[in-house]
């Protein structure tokens, strides 16, 4: 089994499909920002987020161009999409019920 199919099964397999709610969380969800964000140990740095700063309204060009160098360099964070928590996908209750795949649990065990 190749390397992308692995990664595939890994990623559509019920065990990740049952958790992935509260990576939506974490990225789109209610917990990017405010205090479940504080909560989860999920804070970024404040230019990051959307909106933080308004950089057509900064007449001091050195700092226009600071606050631009560093959105560059380090990314932004999405676009909160949800401000109340994300559902849990369903599975079917065969599922529910079955070992996740040897590539899901290595995967897991990695992340912990």
């Amino acid at each position: 089994m190749d390397f992308v199919q692995k990664c595939r099964e890994a990623l559509e397999c019920d065990f990740v499909s049952q958790r992935l709610h509260h990576w939506i969380d974490l990225i789109f969800g209610h917990k990017q920002r405010g205090v479940d964000a504080i909560n989860a140990k999920n804070v970024f740095y404040w230019l990051t987020y959307e909106g933080a700063v308004d950089l057509d309204a900064i007449d001091d060009e050195a700092q226009r161009e600071a606050y631009k160098m560093q959105i560059m360099e380090f990314g932004q964070t999405p676009k909160q999409l949800f401000t109340i928590p994300h559902p849990p996908r369903t599975c079917s209750a065969a599922a529910t019920e079955s070992a996740p795949p040897a590539a899901a649990t290595a995967a897991a065990a990695a992340a912990a």
